[in-house]
């Protein structure tokens, strides 16, 4: 596997879409970000890639296997106390509700006992948090990004 740091987006070719492969790919992305120890995490928030109904394996969403082994780095690095949340908005053309569930997340979220949160239901209050590393993950034709405190919209759009 290679690894290739451009500032702060590390790219990692993986050759095939194996769980092995994912989980390595993955781990190894997030090893080479700087803040590894998240022992004084209380809580960790995951925002996927749902913007449509759409599979994974059309490249418009995030792969809930990529997810998982975000999970699983997260839970080798803090403590086990740490509550951690898979967190979705509904958009123009998507119900967050219905796209949990189709595209696999609710059965993740219940094999690794995280919560599903859908930010378009509920109360909306102002309250300060303490942001220490944004991540963005997408598994998308071969690669699998983590970048740190970048957003990358529609990553994916326009691949064969």
């Amino acid at each position: 596997m290679k690894v290739l740091i451009l500032t702060n987006i590390i790219i990692s070719r993986i050759k095939n879409f194996s769980n092995k492969d994912i989980n390595i790919a993955v781990e190894n992305s997030l090893d080479s970000l700087s803040d590894k120890n998240l022992s004084n995490y209380e809580s960790v928030i995951i925002k996927p890639n749902l913007c449509y109904y759409w599979d994974y394996s059309t490249g418009q969403t995030t792969d809930p296997r990529v997810v998982s082994a975000v999970v699983d780095w997260i839970r080798k690095r803090s403590t086990k106390y740490v509550e951690i949340f898979v967190a979705e908005a509904d958009a123009s053309a998507m119900k967050t509700k219905y796209v949990f569930k189709m595209l696999g997340f609710e059965k993740l979220a219940k094999e690794k006992q995280i919560n599903l949160v859908n930010l378009s239901e509920g109360e909306i209050i102002n309250k300060k948090v303490m942001v220490a590393l944004a991540i963005l993950l997408t598994l998308s034709y071969g690669l699998s990004m983590a970048a740190a405190g970048v957003s990358i919209p529609g990553c994916g759009e326009g691949s064969p």
